[in-house]
């Protein structure tokens, strides 16, 4: 089901590049940074590491090409996860870009160094040396939504939408639906109910769900947190 993107994942092409051309040796290279770096107001503040410190100038890189393009766009993922109370470390810099954007975007990472390894209307990869940029398009409705409503954030590495913990959840729905191998997100989902619970817009949340068939999980994990 494609509510919000189409259901595959530009990161299936991706895990296809990395099995095909040990070039892209990403699971021993890839930097890691936690949510905590990016927010310091987040409750739990690690110290911030060379490697974390490398992934923090990339995303601050990415986030003045996109504003000098003129782009709308906004954090997801791992990376959007301490400002809604939960905080854990990722390898991914994943970020929701309105698609009218998506060609001006492409000349832009070009022009620093990044080529395309896929591009799809629902979605991009882009790889630059041992550093990769994803990207979500946001054309469907409800993917517009989540973009035109994500709240801004100053952080240390510039001013950034990052999308609420309702759209967060949504997304990570749809990529377990997707795959369900994925049991992070099914995780993240877990945590970000637990830690938001009183200030959740419920109704939507209950929304997205639905849209996805999934209102008995929805239940179940409410019923775990009571």
């Amino acid at each position: 089901m494609g509510a919000l993107y189409c259901p595959y994942y530009a990161g299936e092409v991706k895990n296809q590049v990395v099995r095909r051309d040990e070039h892209f040796r990403w699971q021993s290279e890839r930097r890691i940074i936690t949510g905590a770096d990016l927010y310091p107001q987040a409750r739990v503040r690690p110290l911030m590491t060379k490697a974390s410190s490398r992934l923090g100038k990339q995303l601050e890189e990415a986030i003045a090409t996109l504003n000098g393009v003129g782009a709308r766009f906004a954090l997801i993922g791992g990376l959007a996860l301490a400002p809604h109370k939960v905080v854990r470390a990722t390898q991914d810099v994943d970020l929701l870009v309105e698609a009218g954007m998506a060609d001006a975007v492409d000349r832009a990472l070009t022009v620093i160094g990044y080529h395309c390894i896929h591009r799809s209307p629902d979605a991009a990869n882009y790889l630059r040396d041992d550093q990769r940029l994803d990207f979500l398009y946001a054309h469907r409705p409800a993917a517009r939504e989540i973009l035109q409503t994500a709240p801004q954030l100053n952080t240390p590495f510039g001013t950034v939408h990052v999308v609420s913990a309702e759209g967060l959840i949504a997304f990570k729905l749809q990529g377990w639906v997707n795959d369900p191998r994925r049991t992070q997100d099914l995780e993240d989902i877990r945590a970000l109910l637990r830690a938001n619970r009183s200030t959740l817009r419920m109704d939507e949340v209950r929304r997205y769900f639905s849209l996805f068939n999934r209102e008995p999980l929805l239940q179940e994990i409410l019923n775990e947190l009571k």
